[in-house]
């Protein structure tokens, strides 16, 4: 994909077939690039990170990503796994040895409130604690991108900046692209681009790097 980690052409998305979320849009996120998707109507967001994700299909348009990491928006049926199995499973799936998938995740998991919690299940966990677990795991197999739902929205506005503070940091340590899907992401990171789902358009509405600097 060239420079190119994510790439939406001419995606059309209908919302049980008769309401119009996504009218032919076209959308791409390069290396490294950081792009806000925000909106007015919450569901046209998540239709759209759906859709990236690659767990609905549009239905119109081609959608192509390079090896990608995903914060779903809720947490998985799995509450009943301790958050240590949890977090090695993505690993575990792509045929590394229990131990050695333990040393790749180990130091991120140390530099996180989970290494206390690792031993416990986690329907246990707080709503940020599964947060920063999913993130975690995402980021286990190393991404080219990151994406990222609205499952912040389930924390205080205290953790979402904590939240914030520590995704930063992961993201400025690898060096991945990253596209979050949902309004409150604004207040928590700073962005390359913010787009905009306005009627069924994406509209970009300025480069925030650049009005900072």
């Amino acid at each position: 994909m060239d420079e190119m980690c994510l790439e939406m052409c001419k995606i059309t998305r209908w919302e049980r077939g008769y309401r119009l979320i996504l009218d032919h849009v076209d959308f791409s996120v390069h290396k490294k690039e950081k792009v806000l998707i925000r909106g007015k109507i919450q569901e046209d967001i998540r239709q759209m990170f759906l859709v990236a994700s690659g767990v609905t299909a549009a239905q119109e348009g081609t959608c192509r990503i390079s090896r990608a990491g995903i914060i779903p928006e809720q947490f998985p049926d799995l509450e009943r796994m301790r958050a240590m199995d949890y977090l090695l499973l993505p690993l575990l799936t792509q045929g590394y040895e229990r131990k050695q998938a333990w040393e790749q995740i180990k130091p991120v998991v140390k530099a996180s409130t989970l290494w206390e919690k690792r031993m416990i299940y986690v329907k246990n966990l707080t709503a940020y604690e599964k947060v920063v677990l999913l993130s975690i795991a995402a980021l286990s197999t190393e991404p080219e991108i990151l994406l990222a739902g609205d499952g912040i929205s389930k924390m205080t506005e205290e953790e979402r900046k904590k939240y914030g503070t520590w995704i930063s940091g992961r993201l400025a340590d690898s060096g991945m692209a990253f596209a979050a899907f949902g309004n409150l992401w604004e207040d928590i990171l700073c962005f390359d681009r913010i787009c905009e789902i306005q009627n069924g358009h994406l509209l970009e509405i300025h480069n925030t790097r650049e009005e900072k600097g």
